[in-house]
């Protein structure tokens, strides 16, 4: 039993071959919700209309049968006025269940990570999860950081909010805070292309939210709220999702765009937890801390490690001649969205 390794761009992207791996491999997941299960169209988008540049990928083949995949998703990233480079991030890690423990991953991280080597002016990173991240260390991958995770839960001793439908304002007592609307790809667009935001960054343009959040059509997998803070202030775009792991439904705040220092709203985990109990989420899920701590309407706390199902920690390949590069990179801000686990 020969196992082959190949890289290659996803212009010749197999997708019926890569869609019954990811099957296979996460079949035993799908029904406690720790893997959606996503659509082939769904899959596919992620690596076929990304406006950052076509992806690329390494697969293992035992014959005509995939044993393993691993992909690399371009990201461009403003490091500065001037410059603008593309970061791959190594994702989707698959496994076929019958060639685990193989090291089938290694030499996938191995092979993809020489491939984009060759590129100048690029950073190479990626968010593991636990049983991926051995094959990341064993390449020269090193930690360049984490996204805390956090759980927020309505407080016994936090301000009462209340939502009022009529008018779409969500209510402190009498005192309205702000007015939301559930909003489109248009709109979205309009919003945070006015704005300046801190350098540097990833890109947040059109392109990138109809990618993200607006394909495959049908799909209706992500929510956009534009919140106005009153009395007045410059509308935000939240993006969020559903989602169900085990015999519980979450809110995931996926980011709040656009990212400036300056909009920074206490009340917007309460917003975001009231709205949810609506889906019938209970709790609120974030890599970021929402608000102002304690003053928060919500409490946050972070997961502990040993509890946690998805630590997310960023290793970094320390490309030689790219130091001061990847300095500059790792101070962009990261949101729950960049490291693609709620697609």
């Amino acid at each position: 039993m020969t196992i082959h390794y190949q890289v290659e761009c996803y212009p010749r992207y197999d997708r019926g071959n890569h869609y019954r791996l990811f099957l296979e491999a996460w079949a035993e997941h799908f029904a406690s919700g720790g893997q959606a299960r996503l659509s082939p169209d769904t899959l596919a988008n992620l690596y076929e209309n990304n406006p950052a540049g076509e992806a690329v990928l390494a697969a293992a083949r035992d014959g005509e049968k995939w044993a393993g995949s691993l992909s690399a998703i371009p990201f461009r990233v403003r490091i500065d006025r001037e410059t603008v480079i593309t970061a791959y991030q190594l994702s989707d890690a698959i496994v076929s269940p019958a060639y685990r423990r193989r090291g089938v991953l290694t030499r996938l991280a191995e092979f993809l990570t020489r491939e984009l080597l060759a590129r100048p002016q690029t950073v190479i990173f990626t968010f593991p999860n636990r049983r991926s991240r051995t094959a990341f260390l064993r390449n020269g991958y090193r930690r360049a950081g984490s996204l805390p995770t956090r759980f927020y839960l309505p407080a016994p001793s936090a301000p009462v909010y209340r939502l009022n439908p009529e008018d779409r304002t969500y209510r402190k007592l009498n005192c309205p805070v702000a007015r939301y609307r559930r909003i489109g790809h248009d709109e979205a667009a309009e919003i945070i292309s006015g704005r300046d935001t801190i350098l540097p960054r990833l890109f947040r343009d059109r392109e990138y939210l109809g990618w993200r959040y607006f394909q495959p059509p049908g799909e209706e997998r992500f929510r956009l709220l534009a919140i106005e803070p009153l009395p007045t202030g410059n509308p935000l775009v939240a993006a969020t999702a559903c989602h169900r792991y085990g015999r519980g439904k979450y809110t995931i705040f996926l980011e709040l765009l656009p990212q400036t220092e300056e909009d920074k709203p206490h009340w917007l985990a309460g917003l975001l937890l009231a709205l949810g109990r609506h889906s019938g989420c209970g709790l609120l899920y974030s890599n970021e801390r929402l608000g102002g701590g304690l003053l928060s309407p919500a409490w946050g706390a972070p997961l502990p490690t040993p509890l946690n199902p998805r630590p997310v920690e960023m290793l970094i390949y320390p490309k030689k001649g790219t130091g001061e590069l990847q300095k500059q990179f790792l101070r962009a801000k990261f949101s729950t969205t960049d490291w693609l686990g709620f697609l």
